[in-house]
């Protein structure tokens, strides 16, 4: 009996040690309460395969290598920045990762629906360009 007691011990202590383990990146470490002053390490492009990802720094104003305040005034500036170009149906900018004072960046931009093609029906070809 006092050896069935030992190994549930044993068993419990080994499946907290797991729960331990830290599997989002660092993510735990971001406090929303007090900002922290982070390098940008890596921005990478989610939501839309038709962007450039040079494009997307440029209009955001962020940029790898950038050391940024996170919560701060630069994603905040970055979000509004690229939803002046009227492109995106949803933006946001989220954490990837975090690993001591750099910061990895994943935005997520849905665009809007574009037309590509359009046609008139029961008008003569000459009045299409008029319209």
């Amino acid at each position: 009996m006092h050896k069935v007691k030992l190994l549930l011990l044993l068993i419990g202590m080994s499946l907290h040690a797991i729960g331990q383990i830290d599997f989002r990146g660092g993510l735990n470490d971001l406090n929303y309460d007090y900002p922290k002053e982070y390098e940008i390490a890596g921005i990478t492009l989610s939501g839309s395969e038709n962007l450039d990802k040079n494009v997307v720094e440029l209009i955001s104003g962020l940029k790898v290598g950038q050391r940024i305040k996170v919560p701060g005034e630069e994603i905040t500036k970055a979000i509004t920045n690229l939803s002046k170009q009227n492109l995106f149906d949803e933006i946001a900018i989220s954490a990837a990762k975090v690993k001591g004072d750099k910061i990895w960046l994943d935005f997520y931009l849905k665009e809007l629906p574009r037309l590509t093609k359009f046609s008139f029906r029961g008008v003569k070809k000459s009045k299409v360009d008029d319209i």
